[in-house]
């Protein structure tokens, strides 16, 4: 069997060995995946090179020989509805959520526009981030506990926006970082929303922010940041 993996919903799919160089498409999303074998196999058996004789090509599509496998697994299972999220390029904020029945909505140069109706103005590749706002009450009053990076599929992750809330998270691949330019626009975009007492008065999250720190996946000054719950459930 070889897996292979969907380019638009990410489902990863287990397919006989005879399909190697034919398309089937897709049992849940329908987009055709071409079957093909993993590098590595070439490189175990070939070296390094790639034969051009057995350069998988596209062949007619066939909804059948073709199996589900399980989701990958993500420790974030749906967007905790008590944070704010925003997705974010390398060096600009695209889109952003809040628990307010409007779902994602894309920045433009119009202003915010709902993901639902604009699916065609969704970047189809590139390197993402989905960026958890932790927000929490607090003596002091309401404010920012915690800033967490997510690294996204480099393909197709953003058309997810347009299908809910929380589709976006089965294009999760993992814990992401921030680039200088990713921190400062997550900073205006902070600035932006919230007024200074919302975030200036957490130095953690601050310093996290205004520091050359691009490997950390982010930082929760939570009293609760272990919960169980943080996801909304029940």
């Amino acid at each position: 069997m070889i897996r292979v993996t969907c380019p638009n919903c990410q489902s990863k799919l287990n397919a006989k060995d005879e399909l190697i160089g034919q398309s089937r498409n897709c049992p849940k999303c329908q987009t055709p995946v071409l079957i093909a074998r993993p590098v590595s196999q070439w490189q175990s058996e070939y070296g390094q090179s790639i034969p051009l004789d057995d350069t998988p090509t596209t062949a007619s599509v066939e909804v059948r020989e073709i199996e589900m496998l399980p989701e990958a697994e993500s420790d974030l299972e749906r967007l905790d509805r008590q944070s704010r999220y925003v997705v974010v390029d390398s060096s600009s904020v695209l889109a952003t959520w809040e628990n307010n029945g409007q779902g994602w909505l894309l920045k433009t140069r119009e202003g915010y526009l709902p993901a639902s109706r604009n699916a065609d103005k969704l970047p189809t590749q590139g390197h993402f981030s989905l960026v958890e706002l932790r927000l929490g009450t607090t003596d002091e009053g309401f404010q920012l506990r915690g800033v967490l990076c997510y690294r996204l599929a480099e393909r197709w992750a953003l058309l997810a926006l347009a299908r809910g809330d929380d589709p976006i998270v089965k294009k999760v691949q993992g814990p992401g970082s921030l680039s200088k330019g990713q921190k400062f626009a997550l900073c205006e975009h902070i600035k932006e929303q919230f007024m200074r007492e919302v975030w200036a008065s957490v130095p953690e999250i601050h310093d996290y922010l205004l520091n050359t720190d691009y490997h950390s996946p982010g930082v929760d000054v939570s009293a609760d940041a272990g919960r169980s719950d943080k996801s909304g459930q029940g």
